[in-house]
């Protein structure tokens, strides 16, 4: 039984480090490939986890496999001049400053969703598995052990946390559609709290939208710089595409993502190909 409840413990610590990984890799290398793992890490929270599991082993890992692959093999100048790679591999052109720990990182990411082929088939074996989690606490506050007495308390209330931060994002600007989005949210949250616990995935799902809409947008926004046209990008503010918070009405062809065309920035490692 001790020996079972590690291999649960090892499985939710290893998909919780491969959630961090992908938020890592989304974000560090602004690219086509960074939507991939932006949208993988989005579907994490909103899907369950068997699901979650599942399009990792399907989908994420031959899109990771192939990725490594290609990145690894570009370093190789006899390779990296083939009309496969001119042709493939400009979307995975990462100009990585440590080039060995980087890619060591990224060793470490696919390893991790391989491990994710034995946690599938044995939480498919498993019974009640989704209660695993309210268990591990239960057994931990019957021990009366403070710590994890205060923990659990402090996530059966995250709640209040939440609809606090919803309140300070929707005052922020009302000029915008995500903002009056969370506001409604709040106002539903605050007078039935049952609708939070049986609809939270709605207020996930909402806000998935705006960071993939964002994230697309960052790729490609310089597209709508370029036309100079200032309804649409109105617009795309309106609709939070592009972030309303570095919105300037003085001068709304400021670049709104900030993105360096060195691209040094920690999160947006590599800019997007405009030209």
């Amino acid at each position: 039984m001790k020996a079972r409840n590690q291999n649960s413990n090892l499985s939710g610590i290893i998909f919780m480090l491969a959630q961090v990984s992908m938020f890592i890799l989304s974000y560090m290398y602004h690219s086509s490939a960074g939507l991939i793992s932006l949208s993988w890490l989005i579907a994490s929270f909103y899907c369950s986890v068997n699901t979650t599991l599942f399009m990792s082993i399907v989908f994420m890992i031959p899109v990771l496999t192939w990725e490594f692959m290609l990145i690894y093999l570009s370093k190789v100048p006899k390779i990296k001049n083939t009309t496969f790679f001119l042709e493939y591999g400009k979307y995975f052109r990462f100009e990585m400053n440590q080039t060995t720990f980087e890619q060591f990182f990224m060793l470490i990411t696919l390893l991790l969703f391989y491990m994710m082929i034995s946690i599938y088939v044995k939480r498919r074996d498993m019974k009640n598995v989704e209660n695993r989690v309210i268990g591990f606490f239960r057994l931990r506050i019957q021990n009366r052990k403070i710590a994890w007495i205060w923990v659990f308390y402090s996530c059966r209330w995250a709640h209040i946390l939440i609809l606090v931060t919803l309140l300070a994002l929707g005052v922020q600007n009302l000029n915008c559609i995500n903002n009056l989005g969370y506001l409604a949210f709040f106002v539903i949250y605050t007078a039935y709290e049952s609708a939070y616990r049986y609809s939270c995935r709605v207020l996930i799902l909402f806000s998935s939208v705006f960071i993939l809409g964002q994230y697309i947008y960052s790729l490609h926004y310089q597209i709508y710089m370029r036309a100079n046209n200032e309804e649409k990008i109105l617009d795309l503010y309106w609709w939070n595409m592009f972030p309303s918070s570095n919105k300037v009405n003085s001068n709304l062809m400021q670049d709104p993502f900030h993105i360096p065309r060195e691209g040094h920035s920690l999160y947006f490692r590599i800019s997007p190909p405009w030209d």
